[in-house]
């Protein structure tokens, strides 16, 4: 029989792989938006300069607003850490919904 050992939780390796995954998401609402045909037209620019900055203002709200090493979900309890990290896919499921919100958007309703 093994001893239970505790294995180390390195929580910047976490994070990183949480935040290359919110990236990519925020990536495709990127791509939604620069996707969409333009008819060159007053709204469709005013729409694509909003969209844009939704998609900046999600980016800023995900990478500049961290908590350090210490106080992190992660070392705070398996509860909340487990939290922490499903819950990042319905925070990336929205970021999905977002992209495709925008893309339809801009694509039809401008």
């Amino acid at each position: 029989m093994v001893p239970s050992v505790d294995i180390p939780l390195h929580v910047e390796h976490m994070n990183e792989r949480l935040g290359q995954l919110v990236m990519l998401h925020l990536g495709e609402a990127v791509i939604g938006i620069a996707a969409t045909p333009l008819e060159s037209t007053h709204q469709q620019f005013v729409g694509v300069a909003l969209a844009a900055t939704l998609v900046w203002a999600l980016h800023l709200n995900y990478y500049h607003v961290e908590a350090d090493q210490h106080n992190h979900a992660y070392k705070q309890s398996r509860f909340r850490g487990l939290l922490f990290f499903y819950c990042h896919w319905v925070l990336l499921l929205a970021l999905l919904f977002t992209g495709s919100g925008l893309r339809l958007l801009l694509g039809e309703w401008l």
